[in-house]
């Protein structure tokens, strides 16, 4: 039945020989071979370095608003709130867009996962043992 099913399929189309063979099209697939996977083309070669953007912070400006942001009056703060308080002052040191890019280096990033992990770990430590809001000993 399946395979005049089959013969039936490759004039009238699939769904009408199974409907008019009363065969489920479940199996006429099923007994039907696997398609053939077609060969893999070699991966796309790495794209282009991107440029640098023109009006992109040099290494020097860079250093100035690592230095703004590592001082100790701003060292607490986060960019934005630093970016406020100098336009406060009237001084425009950087825009906030531009920072965003750099601040972030990825071995600081490391090191404040490693830090943020050792606080969880040490906040989940010390809490074990009380229900929530109850205070912590």
């Amino acid at each position: 039945m399946i395979q005049t099913a089959e013969e039936l399929a490759t004039s009238q189309g699939v769904v009408a020989a199974c409907a008019a063979l009363a065969v489920p099209r479940s199996s006429l697939y099923r007994v039907r071979p696997a398609p053939t996977v077609p060969e893999v083309a070699a991966p796309p070669a790495e794209p282009a370095a991107r440029p640098a953007p023109a009006r992109a912070l040099s290494p020097a400006e860079q250093a100035q608003v690592r230095e703004v942001l590592n001082s100790e009056r701003f060292q607490d703060l986060a960019p934005r709130e630093v970016y406020a308080e100098l336009l406060d002052e009237a001084r425009y040191v950087w825009a906030v867009s531009t920072v965003a890019g750099f601040t972030m280096n990825p071995s600081l990033v490391a090191v404040l996962s490693a830090v943020a992990s050792a606080v969880a770990i040490a906040v989940e430590v010390r809490g074990k043992g009380t229900s929530p809001g109850s205070p912590v000993a």
